[in-house]
Parts: structure tokens; sequence; C-alpha cells
């Protein structure tokens, strides 16, 4: 029997096109040979007989003949797909074993207590770390057990459940909800209790299934923190009492070191002001320029932002210290300067003294187009000042000429090629006429 189920099993499911006509193959095959039979029976009946009376019962044996043929043939296409759907189920049932085994040794394997119970609070599964938190011998003796057995009340967990809190959070289910229960040897351990509901179509709960962590051990270390919280804080307490009367006697110091100390903070911020800025402009000098250039250079290579510079330098300066004195000449350079503070006043802008009569203003997160504007309504402010300047060349006041220059900051390039290509604007502003702004676009592969 054991070797037809096999051979059935290889028959009627082994992987080939043309499986489906088995089964009628095997029934035409049965007609066929039952169909040959009463032709056997005709052909001696009439060979022992000459003609007439014995004509009859030969045609009635054939007819009965190819009746039974046709009834056997379809009993046995019946039988052979009956024992195909029967291996068909038997494979089915071996495979839902199977997976079930691999589920309870999973089910088994892990080492916190798993457990599953009904609506009324009967423990329908339970795992093997499940019953030794609790003190059981297996998770057997668990299984059928209700609820408040083991000191957990089914109204607590669905009201845990229903908490906005846990609704919000867990939509529904509890997670890392603290409970005593009490251990077969009458001992209570606290745990850490996880459990959600499985629900059917209709919404109304089918079984719950949870999680049972033992945490008496940190709950007993948590305790012990405590304690040695509350013994920290009556130490703290006399040292407290102690120092309060040594505060006492030096509050009149402190108080004298804080008004030292606010005296020294004005005091290097006024060195640092100092270091940083111009003497004579009060814009920021050389030295606070080139380290704004390079820090703006970093963050700009981050931002993947356009930073644009301006160089400007007064027309025919020279003539005009030669004509009106120094004093005139500073005068005039601190009037430019702030000039250009008031055109160039975002946090990120600098204006700073470049050298001599040169200036300088960088234009961070600013494109072209927007540096050139900037240029223009700088020199426009210049000339609109009508500072007298009878030496020049080019008109009866004070003018400037600017040259800008924009790039996108990238790593492996130094912020120097973009002074170099700003001064070289600038040299063609003066060697076109003068009182005008240049923008030299960079050489191609540097923006």
């Amino acid at each position: 029997m054991a070797r037809l189920n096999r051979k059935s099993t290889r028959l009627f499911h082994v992987k080939h096109p043309y499986r489906r006509l088995y089964l009628p193959v095997i029934g035409l095959l049965c007609l066929f040979s039952l169909m040959t039979a009463p032709g056997v029976c005709l052909a001696d009946a009439t060979s022992h007989s000459v003609m007439g009376a014995q004509a009859a019962p030969a045609a009635n044996s054939s007819s009965f003949g190819w009746g039974v043929g046709i009834i056997i043939a379809v009993l046995l296409g019946i039988i052979v797909y009956l024992i195909s759907v029967l291996l068909k189920r038997r494979q089915a049932e071996q495979r839902l074993l199977e997976s079930k085994e691999r589920y309870r040794a999973l089910f088994e394997g892990i080492p916190i207590g798993l457990f599953s119970f009904s609506p009324s609070g009967v423990i329908d599964n339970a795992n093997d770390a499940l019953a030794h938190i609790l003190g059981y011998p297996t998770s057997g003796a668990l299984e059928g057990k209700n609820l408040g057995e083991i000191n957990l009340k089914l109204d607590d967990i669905i009201a845990e459940m229903k908490k906005p809190q846990n609704m919000l959070k867990y939509s529904g289910a509890i997670s890392g909800y603290e409970l005593q229960l009490r251990r077969t040897d009458g001992r209570f351990i606290w745990t850490e209790i996880s459990c959600h509901v499985r629900k059917d179509p209709d919404g109304q709960a089918r079984y719950y299934e949870g999680s049972i962590v033992d945490i008496t051990e940190r709950r007993k270390a948590e305790s012990s923190m405590r304690q040695y919280h509350d013994h920290l804080e009556v130490i703290v307490e006399n040292r407290t009492l102690e120092l309060q009367v040594a505060n006492e006697k030096l509050k009149k110091e402190i108080a004298e070191r804080q008004h030292i100390q606010t005296q020294l903070s004005y005091a290097n911020k006024e060195l640092e002001r100092i270091a940083h800025a111009d003497g004579l402009t009060k814009v920021a000098n050389r030295r606070r320029f080139d380290d704004h250039l390079v820090a703006e250079w970093q963050r700009l290579i981050r931002d993947q932002s356009p930073l644009s510079l301006i160089l400007c330098d007064v027309d025919f300066f020279k003539r005009y210290n030669d004509t009106y004195g120094h004093q005139a000449g500073d005068d005039c350079l601190c009037a430019i300067a702030q000039t250009l503070a008031s055109c160039a006043n975002r946090p990120t802008d600098m204006v700073a003294r470049y050298g001599g009569e040169e200036f300088a203003i960088i234009l961070a997160n600013t494109d072209k187009a927007g540096a050139t504007k900037v240029a223009e309504n700088i020199r426009t402010k210049v000339a609109d000042m009508k500072i007298e300047h009878s030496a020049s060349e080019i008109a009866s006041f004070v003018t400037i000429s600017l040259g800008v220059c924009t790039a996108y900051p990238f790593n492996g390039a130094s912020p120097d090629f973009l002074v170099a290509h700003a001064d070289k604007a600038l040299y063609e502003a003066k060697e076109n006429g003068r009182n005008r702004s240049t923008s030299l676009d960079l050489p191609e592969g540097t923006n």
C-alpha cells in the first residue's frame, strides 16, 4: 500500500504539461478493454451457431458489455480523482504540522514569557519561559488557568489598554505595564507586561496576546538607587548648610570679582574691536577681512551658495591728498567707508579697508547680478555725496571705481583666486575710464 501511495504521488503530482490528460486516458483504456470483451463473446457465439434465434442473445450480450464498461470506466475515474484529492490533502496537513512545529519551537525558544488568553480570561497558550517566571513546572500547567490565579485581572488589562495615552501610542495595546504577580511558591515578583488584542472582522476581540518579563531584580536595583539617592541628598543638605556660612563670607569677594570680570570683559571686547577694526575708518581691517573671507568660503562650500567680492578704489585719491591735505583725505575716506557700510548691511556682509584708499565688500549668498547691483548702488551714493575734487580728471567731485567677482566655493580651491579676479575687474574699470563698476566672469571650471 505504501508503494502504491508513492507511485500515485509521483503520478498525479509530477510537473508535466500533459498531467491533466492522465485521468481521461486511463478511463478510455478501461473502456476499450471492456468494449473488446463482448466482441469475443459474440464471435464465439456465432461460431457455434448457424443463424436465427441465437443472434438476439448475442446482441443483448454486446449491449450489456458496453454499459458495464462505461460504468466501470466512470468508477475508475472517480476513484483515481479521489485518490489525488486525498494525497493533496495529506500533503497540506503535513506542511501545516511542520509549520506548527516550527512555530512552537520558536515560541518555546524565546527567553521571555509569552502567552495568549481568551476574552473570558482563560490562558490558551504559554511557553516554558512564562512557566519558569511564575514557578510552574511546565507551560502545560498554565494552560487552562484563569488570569486571576496568577494575580492578573483581565479588567485591569482592558482598562489599561483604553487609557488615552495607550490608545494614542499603541493603538489600544499596552507596553511596559508594571504589575506584581504571585508565583506558585507564594512569592510576589515584579513584572513588565505588554499585551495587544486580536480582533475578528466585526471588531470583536477574538483573543489576546502578550509577554511578561521578570523585572524584580531591576526594581530592587532601582530601590537601592533611590535609597542611595536619598542618602546623598542628606549628605548634600548637610554640606550645603556648612557651605552657607562660608558663602556669606565670600559674597563680598564674589561681587568684587564680578565687577572686575565685567570690566575685563568690556576691555577684551574693546581690544578685539580695535584689533579687528581699521583705526581711521572704523570698518573692518585687512586682518579681519582675511579671516572673514576664509570663514565664509568654508561655510558656503557646505551650503553650495555663491560668494561675491567687490574691490573699490577712490579715483585720483593721491591728487585729492595733494590738493586738500591729508586731514581732508582722512575725512573723505571715513565718509566713503560709512556709505559702503550703509549699502552692505546684512549680518553676513562685511566692509573692510583693504589698504590705502581701497575698500573691500564681502557679500555672502549673493550671485553676480546681486553683487553688480550693490556695486552700482555704492558708486551712485558716493557720487551723490558730491565731495569736491577739483584735481579729478573725470568729475568735479570724488568718484570710485569698482571690480566685482562671484564664485561658488568648492573644496580644493582658495579664496585668493576670488580676490585676484576681483582686483583684475577693478583694474579694467580704471582702464575703461574710472567711475564705473566692472564684473568679471571667472574662467570656465571655477564656478
